[in-house]
């Protein structure tokens, strides 16, 4: 492996390290029914709650999966030009829209309002997809464009869906863009006291995906994140080593945020959770 500052290494390998944990969580968080009185259970119940927990779960399995690759590429002792950062933006994008989906400050309904945009969104794109390939239909299936008209009359009758003013059937609450959510979830401070946005990483990591000319020549990334849990500490060290680390810990974090607040809404809540809720 080419050398790299022996802080960003331990960096590195500290993140990694709880990869296991986190996937471990996540499956029993999955596999296993929530108490009655959790967030989860409440969701499950619900027509169009328990696709909150479908579509959330789909993108933090993305992530994991994303992320995990990521491992193995660290694993053969090499550093990919563009592909790390290609992959850390898959599972950022992954990780921050379920954390957008199970944020722990919601309430009930306001969480049901973003399931009901999330899976508008999934059916919108479908429909993409079908109108290019025309598929067949036999038997009770349905293509994406009957799919959404069925949910978005629930979603009407239901309070979480409203007519444009161009006469379609639309969600209360949209999905945020991509820039949005890194603006949301991964502003951090640089060693120098800087807060560049969020949407500073992405438009970096989108850079590495799209083989922009100015990929290779950052020189202003000096950010390595401690591990998820771990205490904050930041450090300075060369703009290579500095985006190599930012690549593996921000990915790590992200998805540690998004399998905290899946497994904390698996836990059946407080008394005060429930006045708060």
């Amino acid at each position: 492996m080419p050398t790299v500052d022996p802080r960003v290494q331990a960096s590195i390998d500290g993140s990694l390290s709880i990869l296991p944990e986190l996937q471990a969580r996540f499956d029993r968080a999955i596999a296993q029914a929530p108490p009655p009185r959790s967030r989860n259970a409440a969701l499950l119940a619900d027509e169009l709650g328990e696709r909150v927990i479908h579509i959330a779960g789909m993108h933090i399995s993305s992530a994991l999966d994303h992320v995990r690759t990521m491992a193995q590429v660290w694993a053969t002792n090499t550093i990919p030009t563009y592909s790390l950062q290609t992959l850390a933006r898959t599972t950022l994008e992954n990780a921050l829209m379920a954390q957008w989906l199970m944020d722990s400050e919601l309430t009930l309904p306001n969480q049901i309002a973003r399931g009901v945009g999330a899976q508008y969104a999934d059916y919108r794109e479908r429909e993409k997809l079908e109108q290019d390939l025309k598929p067949r239909l036999s038997g009770r299936a349905k293509l994406a464009v009957d799919r959404r008209a069925d949910f978005m009359r629930t979603a009407e009758a239901r309070g979480f869906a409203k007519i444009s003013s161009e006469g379609e059937l639309v969600p209360n609450r949209v999905l945020p863009n991509v820039t949005d959510l890194f603006n949301r979830y991964q502003t951090s401070r640089l060693p120098d006291g800087r807060r560049p946005p969020g949407s500073t990483y992405y438009r970096i990591y989108s850079a590495f995906a799209h083989g922009k000319q100015w990929s290779q020549l950052l020189s202003d990334l000096e950010l390595a994140q401690p591990p998820h849990g771990a205490s904050a500490r930041l450090f300075s060290s060369s703009p290579n080593d500095g985006l190599l680390a930012g690549t593996f810990t921000r990915s790590i974090n992200a998805i540690g945020t998004a399998v905290d607040y899946f497994c904390g809404h698996a836990r059946a809540p407080t008394e005060e959770a429930n006045r708060r809720h």
